[in-house]
């Protein structure tokens, strides 16, 4: 983004930068459940007036922070209905090229489709240079996390807890639109993974 010496605070968040800060722009026409924008983030001038309508196609796509991240591997995809199928296209596209090999950022760790073996949260939290912690589709962390809370480690009751959690979603090569993730998740004992990649997926908006 054009940042440099960025300088932390104890509470975690950026305390100062240089320069303290740079052009930039939002695209974006809603808000999540919790009133937290959805948004394309753009670096420059603006190209039109706040409250414009702006018709965001694959080639302003690339410009935006958010194709960025996908295509260098910092971040995975996570696709809602509500995003066009073309714009949806040329992320999947940035994904795959990212895990390609060499793989980059999360592709070159990711454990979603080979399998993690989970005993306990740590099995997934604990990340770091040195940690063993699985990197997992946030998607799947999620429910893991919310699964271990509830005091058990065992991962038989996993599936049924997927089920539970209803979230909707089609698989995009096969058509298919089902409930629960406990369709595109495996569990073996200890270990867990995901039977179809995160690009593969679309849900629908809570």
């Amino acid at each position: 983004m054009g940042f440099t010496d960025v300088q932390w605070g104890a509470d975690g968040r950026v305390a100062s930068t240089v320069p303290a800060s740079v052009p930039g722009f939002v695209l974006t026409r809603g808000a999540d459940p919790d009133n937290r924008c959805i948004a394309f983030a753009c670096l420059g001038a603006h190209p039109a007036a706040s409250g414009t309508h702006v018709n965001v196609d694959a080639a302003l796509l690339q410009s935006t922070l958010n194709y960025h991240q996908i295509s260098s591997g910092f971040t995975y995809p996570l696709y809602y209905q509500t995003l066009f199928h073309d714009l949806r296209d040329a992320l999947t596209a940035a994904v795959l090229q990212a895990k390609a090999a060499p793989a980059k950022g999360v592709w070159a760790v990711d454990q979603t489709l080979n399998g993690a073996t989970v005993t306990a949260m740590s099995s997934i939290t604990d990340t770091g240079p040195t940690a063993g912690g699985a990197v997992l589709y946030p998607k799947l962390f999620r429910r893991l996390v919310e699964y271990l809370n509830l005091g058990s480690a065992n991962l038989a009751g996993f599936p049924a807890f997927l089920s539970q959690k209803a979230d909707k979603f089609m698989v995009l090569s096969t058509g298919q639109f089902t409930t629960g993730l406990d369709a595109v998740v495996d569990v073996a004992g200890t270990t867990v993974r995901m039977t179809r990649p995160p690009e593969d997926l679309v849900f629908q908006e809570a």
